[in-house]
């Protein structure tokens, strides 16, 4: 603050490390009007002799253009300044319209690394003006209720995705076909941690397609169905989502995808008909169960996931457990394991069915990665 000739001190609150932390809760506040809870976490907040806060917004980047706030995708960041403000505002504070973006620039001109990275330090000033907030809630709490899907925004993947299907489908004017159907599918092999097959087949020729899977790869134990869906357009569907999942892709050769499974579904339920469900067969069923009977279990250790740490569930962050040892969480009151915590979530919320069988580390977060994400990015740095 001294170099940049700035009249202000670090703030001090008993909340400020929370409010930093954007996934165990930052500056909260529900809005009346629409009952939504607006949460935002800044990065550092300093105090003027008037006693108005200064929210600091810290970022880090690597250029040799002079860093100012004019390119068209920091418009993102003002209404991030903005929406911290009006956080404060209505947490009682008095806050400055005057905020800062503090930009790290590193500094990629030197001729050797030698194990040190040097930065340029900026600080940019931004006005910032959070009257638009409140009715940018309304607007959300509305296209939330309402019954249509709303209009694409250019530039989005997902809006594009799903408008290139609803497009599809118009103009096509396709018929059901009467016996057999085609469908999408998402598979995984436990021979095969952290892949997912993204196909397609039809109904009638999907479990003769899980054989041919099985034989053709070599791997001694059968794939199994994660989700699946009956679709307009089989082929159109498939390669929208190769498109869409590109660089998860291990091969252009290959359908496999170095992907959490729960994205890829949450892609294909977007032009799923219904859901394909099909039973599994007793004898694969009894492999796949003697495998992991004596695969290694997992231990939070592994993620380096600390005893006590609050997990969030994938598809909803708002429901937590809390790691009780290294094996098992608490939830609801109850010792029990992450599959199990998960399953239930899924049966009584997303009515999978008492008997699903669910890998719980793909369900929940910590620190933002599923475990098995973390599990593995941890294991690739060894």
């Amino acid at each position: 603050m001294k170099k940049f000739g700035i009249e202000a001190v670090p703030f001090q609150h008993p909340d400020l490390e929370k409010w930093r932390q954007a996934l165990t809760g930052g500056v909260q506040y529900v809005h009346a009007p629409t009952n939504l809870l607006v949460t935002g976490a800044p990065d550092d907040l300093w105090l003027t002799p008037e006693g108005e806060l200064i929210v600091v917004d810290y970022k880090a980047t690597s250029t040799t253009k002079e860093i100012t706030l004019d390119e068209e995708y920091r418009q993102s960041y003002k209404n991030q300044m903005e929406v911290y403000q009006w956080l404060l505002r209505k947490n009682g504070f008095r806050v400055s319209n005057r905020g800062y973006f503090l930009y790290c620039n590193g500094d990629a001109r030197r001729e050797k690394f030698e194990q040190q990275l040097n930065f340029d330090v900026t600080l940019l000033p931004y006005d910032g003006d959070d009257r638009w907030v409140e009715e940018t809630l309304v607007k959300i709490k509305a296209c939330l209720e309402q019954d249509d899907t709303p209009t694409p925004t250019e530039g989005c993947e997902f809006c594009a995705y799903w408008q290139a299907v609803k497009e599809h489908i118009e103009n096509t004017n396709h018929l059901l076909p009467e016996k057999d159907e085609d469908i999408v599918y998402i598979l995984k092999n436990p021979c095969m941690e952290g892949l997912v097959k993204i196909g397609r087949t039809t109904t009638t020729n999907f479990k003769k397609r899980l054989n041919e899977l099985t034989g053709h790869s070599g791997v001694p134990l059968p794939f199994e169905k994660y989700y699946a869906a009956v679709v307009h357009d089989a082929r159109f569907v498939e390669s929208n989502l190769h498109k869409t999942f590109s660089i998860h892709r291990i091969s252009p050769k290959r359908e496999f995808f170095k992907l959490d499974p729960s994205h890829a579904q949450a892609a294909l339920e977007l032009a799923a008909i219904r859901e394909f469900v099909v039973t599994t067969e007793a004898e694969d069923e009894e492999e796949i169960r003697q495998y992991e009977i004596k695969k290694p279990k997992f231990q939070f250790q592994f993620a380096k996931v600390p005893i006590y740490a609050v997990l969030n569930f994938v598809r909803d962050e708002s429901i937590t457990c809390r790691v009780v040892d290294e094996k098992t969480v608490e939830f609801e009151g109850e010792k029990t394991s992450l599959s199990t915590a998960a399953a239930k979530i899924l049966n009584s919320r997303y009515g999978w069915g008492k008997n699903a069988s669910v890998q719980g580390t793909i369900y929940w977060l910590y620190e933002g990665e599923t475990l098995d994400e973390r599990r593995q990015r941890l294991a690739a740095t060894l």
